[in-house]
């Protein structure tokens, strides 16, 4: 909470709280909005980049032993 809060004040306008939910996974995070919700989870993404560049760079191998 402490990193987030200066970096939010500096990028949004309104007021912002933040509360640590100690049921959320590290990377996990939710927006809330009034009654609109987002859930945030970094892990997920990472995970999702990981696997696009490794799909990637094995492609790339067989189209390299294979000409």
């Amino acid at each position: 909470g402490a990193t987030l809060t200066p970096i939010l004040a500096r990028s949004l306008t309104m007021p912002v709280s933040i509360v640590e939910d100690k049921t959320l996974d590290s990377g996990q995070a939710y927006l809330r909005l009034g009654s609109a919700e987002q859930v945030i989870d970094s892990s997920a993404l990472l995970e999702s980049i990981c696997d696009a560049f490794d799909a990637f760079s094995q492609q790339s191998e067989e189209e390299i032993q294979h000409g």
